[in-house]
C-alpha cells in the first residue's frame, strides 16, 4: 500500500538545516514595493559599508565557541540586495579569505544565499557573482504564479507590475540553479489565483514550489474557504495527471494535520535566536525582521553589535522559546496543531506589551483550510491510487467521531445497542455526518451493524485522509477503508478476523470466568486484543476477575520468551505508557446517531436517549471542560494510565462525569498490579520490551485516598467510597 512520491513529502533543507544562519541586511532599499512585504518602512539612506561588513564577519570568525556550527550559510538580503552586488561580492571575497587565512572550519564548509525579486538577475555584475561563486551560492527569486497574480501584489512604486522583468530573467536562473525554487506569498487579494499560479511555475521548469499564506492581519471571512477550493482543485489537478513524483508545493505536507506531541510542543517553529542579522549601523537582530524597517508597532529588537559583541542577556528569552510557552490553551490542544507556523518578529509586533511570548493567530482558519485540503489530497492518493502517506505512521488523531449507523451496532465499549429497534442511518444523516467530520476534522468511525450486511461506499462522502470501521462481519470489508477492526462478543464461538495486528474482545462481566479461555484462542491470531468488559455497576466479582488476569499475564510470558511480542490491553497498556490514555468521550470524541443528534458516547444513546449534546444541524453543544482530565479531581492525580475513565459509568454511578465510582478504580487498580507482576517478570528473566516506564508497588488501591487523606476530618468509610 505504501508507495514513494515527491508531492507532500517536503523541501529539504541544505545539511539537513543544521548550519548556523547570518544575514547581512546589505541595503533597506528596494525597486519594488510589494503590497504585502513585511518590509515596512524601505528607505534608501541605510546602506552597509564595507567596514561594517568586515567588523562583523571578524566577530563571527573569531568566536567559534558561540558560532560553533559545523556549517554556516552567509545570507544577502535587503530590500533587494541585488541593488548591492558589487558590496556582497567584496564581502563573500573577505570571507573566503578570512576563513582560509584563519584556518576556520566554515573554509569549505559555507553557502552564500541571496534572496531577490529577479528584476535585476540579468545584470553583468550579478551574472559575473554567480559564475565566481559557482556551486557555492544559491539564489532565490521570488515569483508569485501567474501574471495577474504576481502583479496584484509585486509591483513598482508607479504601480507597474514586475512579472515581465522577472519571468524573462526564468530560463537563465534554472540554468544556473536547475533544481531552484521559488517562494511563494500568499495575500487576501491574490487567493483566486493560487491553483493556476502554482500550475503555471511548474509549467515554467520551477518544480520545487514553498508557499505560504502571510502571518500578518490581513484575513478576511470566507478568505478561507477560498484557500481550500484552491486547494482541492490543485490536488485534483495533481491526481488527474498523475504529478505526485514529478512537482512539490509544500502546501501540502505528509506531516502536517496532528495533534502536538512533546517534541513540538517542546521547540519553536521560528529559528530567531538561532540565528543572527546585522543592519548597516552593525546593530545584531536574532533575525533581520526584528531591525526598525520589519517593524510597525514595536521597536527594533537589537542584541548586541559588531563592537560590543552579543548581549546574551538580551538572547535569553529566545532559548527558551517553545509552542507551549508561547500559545494559549487552544493552540495547545488543537487537534490539527502540528505544521501550523507563525513569524517570531511578527509575534513581537503585534504583541500587546513588547514580547515574544504572545502568540499572533491570524493564519487559524487558514491552516485549518489547509489541513482540510490535505485529508483530501491523502484520501484520494490513497482511495485512488493505493499510496499511503507516510507521514502518518507513529501519529495519531485525537478527535474521533463515532457513527451509530444503526440501532444493533456490535459493542465494542461499555454499552449494550437494541436489537427491537429498526433505526438506519440515512444516506442524508450519514452525508451530513461525514461533512461534520471534514469541516470540523474528526476521523471517522463507522460502528457497523451486528446483524445486516448495510453495504455503504463512506468514500462518496468523506474527504478524510482515514475512515475506521468497527464491525464483526468480514462482508463489511468495504474497498479503502484505512482501518477494519474485529469486534468478537462472548457469545461467539469463532471469528474471522478482518487485521491480524488487532482485534477487541466484549465482554459481558456477567461471562468474566470465559475471558482467559477467551483470550488464550484469539491471542493465537491477533498482535493485541482489546478487552471491552460491559460493566453495569458496582457487581464485577474482583477475586474471580483477578485470576482471569493472573492467566493472561501467563500466557504473555510464555509468548514473550518464545520471543512473540503480544498485547492485551488491560495488562501490557500500562508498561508503554507515561501519561492517562483515556477514552477521551465528551472532550475529543463524540457519536452520531441514526437520527442526527450528537451524544457524548455510544452509552448515552442506548441508555439516555434525551441526553442528547446537539444535533448535525446545530453542532455539538457541551462544555467540554468537564471532560478534561485536568477536571478530574482523582484521574488527575493517579498512575493507572490505561484506563479509560469511562464518564458513563461516571454519570450512573457518581452523578458527575468527572468523578469514577470505586468499582471502576478498583478494577484498573487490579490490572495495574497485573502489570506490575508481569513487569517483575519480564526483569527477573532479562526479556527486553519496549517499555518506557517503571511500575512500583502503590500505596492505595483507590485515587480517593490520595484527595481525603490530605484531609483532617473524614467523613465516609473509605472502603465504601
Amino acid at each position: 500500500m505504501t508507495s514513494k512520491y515527491k508531492f507532500g513529502s517536503g523541501i529539504p533543507a541544505w545539511k539537513g538545516g543544521s548550519p548556523y544562519n547570518i544575514t547581512f541586511i546589505v541595503t533597506e532599499d528596494c525597486n519594488l514595493r510589494c503590497k504585502y512585504c513585511y518590509q515596512v518602512h524601505k528607505n534608501h539612506k541605510k546602506v552597509m559599508s564595507f567596514e561594517t561588513a568586515k567588523k562583523a564577519v571578524d566577530y563571527f570568525l573569531d568566536n567559534p565557541h558561540i558560532f560553533n556550527a559545523e556549517a554556516v550559510i552567509w545570507d544577502f538580503i535587503g530590500g533587494e540586495p541585488l541593488l548591492q552586488i558589487n558590496l556582497i561580492d567584496r564581502i563573500t571575497d573577505y570571507i573566503k579569505i578570512q576563513t582560509y587565512e584563519k584556518n576556520h572550519k566554515w573554509f569549505n564548509q559555507y553557502r552564500f544565499d541571496i534572496s531577490t525579486n529577479g528584476t535585476l538577475y540579468h545584470y553583468d555584475s550579478v551574472r559575473k557573482f554567480i559564475r565566481k561563486n559557482s556551486h557555492k551560492c544559491n539564489v532565490g527569486i521570488s515569483i508569485d504564479g501567474t501574471k495577474t497574480k504576481h502583479d496584484l501584489q509585486r509591483i513598482y512604486a508607479d504601480g507597474r507590475g514586475s512579472y515581465d522583468e522577472v519571468v524573462k530573467n526564468v530560463p537563465l536562473w534554472l540554468e544556473d540553479f536547475p533544481d531552484a525554487s521559488t517562494k511563494v506569498t500568499i495575500g487576501h487579494d491574490d487567493l483566486p489565483y493560487l491553483k493556476e499560479s502554482i500550475i503555471h511555475l511548474w509549467d515554467l521548469g520551477i518544480k520545487l514550489v514553498p508557499a505560504n499564506v502571510v502571518f500578518e492581519d490581513v484575513w478576511e471571512e470566507g478568505d478561507d474557504v477560498i484557500f481550500e477550493k484552491q486547494l482541492h482543485e490543485l490536488a485534483d489537478y495533481i491526481m488527474d495527471n498523475q504529478l505526485w513524483t514529478e512537482v512539490e508545493c509544500s502546501l501540502f505536507d505528509d506531516k502536517i494535520g496532528y495533534p502536538n506531541d512533546d517534541e513540538n510542543l517542546n521547540r519553536n517553529h521560528c529559528g530567531s535566536g538561532k540565528m543572527i542579522a546585522v543592519d548597516a549601523d552593525g546593530n545584531f537582530f536574532p533575525c533581520l525582521r526584528y531591525a526598525d524597517y520589519s517593524l510597525k508597532n514595536q521597536k527594533p529588537y537589537i542584541i548586541g553589535n559588531i563592537n560590543d559583541g552579543i548581549d546574551f542577556d538580551k538572547v535569553r528569552p529566545f532559548l527558551a522559546l517553545d509552542t507551549k510557552s508561547q500559545s494559549d490553551e487552544e493552540c495547545i490542544d488543537c487537534e490539527i496543531a502540528m505544521g501550523c507556523a507563525w513569524c517570531q518578529a511578527n509575534n513581537y509586533d503585534a504583541s500587546t506589551s513588547g514580547t515574544n511570548y504572545q502568540r499572533a493567530k491570524y493564519i487559524c482558519k487558514m491552516h485549518k483550510a489547509r489541513c482540510r485540503a490535505n485529508n483530501y489530497y491523502w484520501g484520494r492518493l490513497d482511495k485512488d491510487f493505493g499510496i499511503r502517506k507516510q507521514g502518518y505512521y507513529g501519529r495519531s488523531h485525537k478527535r474521533h467521531l463515532y457513527f451509530i449507523l444503526s440501532d444493533d451496532v456490535i459493542e465494542h465499549c461499555n454499552y449494550k445497542s437494541s436489537q427491537n429497534t429498526g433505526n438506519i442511518m440515512s444516506e442524508q444523516i450519514l452525508e451530513k455526518a461525514f461533512k461534520f467530520c471534514n469541516d470540523h476534522l474528526y476521523t471517522p468511525v463507522i460502528l457497523h451493524s451486528k446483524n445486516k450486511d448495510l453495504i455503504f461506499d463512506f468514500n462518496q462522502y468523506s474527504k478524510n485522509e482515514r475512515i475506521e470501521i468497527v464491525g464483526g462481519n468480514k462482508k463489511l470489508l468495504l474497498k479503502n477503508s484505512d482501518r477494519i477492526i474485529t469486534v468478537i462478543d462472548s457469545g461467539a464461538t469463532s471469528c474471522e478476523i478482518a487485521d491480524e495486528k488487532n482485534c477487541i474482545l466484549t465482554l459481558d462481566e456477567k461471562n468474566i470466568n470465559s475471558l482467559a479461555s477467551m483470550v488464550e484462542e484469539l491471542i493465537e491470531k491477533v498482535s493485541r486484543i482489546n478487552i471491552n468488559l460491559i460493566m453495569k455497576g458496582r457487581t464485577l466479582d474482583l477475586d474471580i476477575y483477578e485470576r482471569q488476569l493472573k492467566r493472561m499475564v501467563t500466557m504473555l510470558i510464555e509468548y514473550y520468551r518464545a520471543g512473540e511480542m503480544k498485547e492485551i490491553n488491560l495488562i501490557t497498556d500500562r508498561l508503554f505508557l507515561d501519561r492517562m490514555d483515556n477514552c477521551e468521550s465528551g472532550n475529543y470524541n463524540f457519536s452520531v446517531a441514526p437520527n442526527g443528534n450528537f451524544y457524548i458516547c455510544p452509552a448515552f444513546y442506548f441508555n439516555t436517549p434525551e441526553l442528547e449534546v446537539g444535533s448535525l444541524d446545530e453542532g455539538i453543544n457541551l462544555n467540554k471542560e468537564h471532560f478534561k482530565l485536568k477536571n478530574a479531581p482523582y484521574c488527575s492525580k493517579c498512575d493507572v494510565y490505561h484506563c479509560n475513565r469511562c464518564v458513563y459509568l461516571n454519570k450512573l454511578l457518581t452523578n458527575e462525569f468527572n468523578t469514577p465510582s470505586s468499582s471502576q478504580c478498583k478494577k484498573s487498580h487490579l490490572e495495574r498490579e497485573m502489570s506490575l507482576l508481569l513487569w517483575n517478570t519480564l526483569r527477573s528473566e532479562d526479556i527486553n520490551l519496549p517499555i518506557i516506564t517503571t511500575l512500583t508497588s502503590l500505596d492505595y488501591s483507590d485515587p480517593v485516598e490520595l484527595v481525603t487523606g490530605k484531609l483532617a476530618f473524614k467523613p465516609y468509610n473509605l472502603k465504601n467510597c
